[in-house]
């Protein structure tokens, strides 16, 4: 045998070798991949979550859902919160109740326990819905602040003022609870 084909076949050889040990390597050494923790690393402080009751206007109705979120002591930041979460909600759902580029302004807390939410002009200018749209969207909002704050009522605010209607069909320059505090039964029909 010549010089190159003992050089060959030594290389081959090698190369073979190689693979064999690549193989068993892969097959019986390697450990198995530790599967990844998608949970946050624990900081050893307790957090405490709370449901929210987010009631969001649909075809003519009010809808309900429930979010879970890390517990805030303030009301005040609790109600930013509530808000917050009502939007995404509402534009989650596409209702089309909720007039485009409404924002929050301000939003207190009275101590009698009011709290008053201060909406930008959007929210009366922006507003293409009927007696219906309008009357979901403000018993949405109120039953969404009332069920998941410590308050007594809800006074809506546009630029800083009292405004007379969002979109003409109900007044909005008083407390809401009175719209609100009694159920409203449906007409019965009268039997002909």
């Amino acid at each position: 045998m010549s010089r190159a084909k003992l050089t060959g076949l030594i290389m081959i050889l090698l190369f073979l070798l190689g693979v064999a040990i690549g193989v068993v390597y892969y097959y019986m050494v390697k450990e198995e991949p530790r599967p990844v923790s998608t949970k946050p690393p624990q900081s050893g402080i307790v957090t405490n979550y709370i449901y929210l009751k987010i009631f969001y206007p649909l075809g003519g109705k009010v809808e309900i859902v429930e979010k879970r979120i890390p517990e805030i002591m303030s009301q005040v930041k609790l109600a930013e919160r509530v808000l917050e979460e009502y939007f995404k909600v509402s534009e989650e759902f596409n209702t089309g109740v909720i007039p485009e580029g409404v924002r929050v302004e301000d939003i207190f807390i009275s101590s009698d326990g009011i709290l008053y939410v201060d909406f930008n002009r959007a929210i009366e200018r922006n507003f293409k819905g009927d007696i219906v749209d309008e009357f979901i969207m403000i018993k949405s909002l109120y039953e969404t602040l009332i069920s998941n704050l410590d308050i007594q009522d809800v006074v809506l605010l546009i630029d800083h003022k009292e405004a007379e209607t969002i979109g003409g069909h109900f007044l909005i320059n008083r407390p809401l609870k009175e719209y609100f505090s009694s159920e409203l039964t449906p007409i019965e029909e009268v039997p002909q």
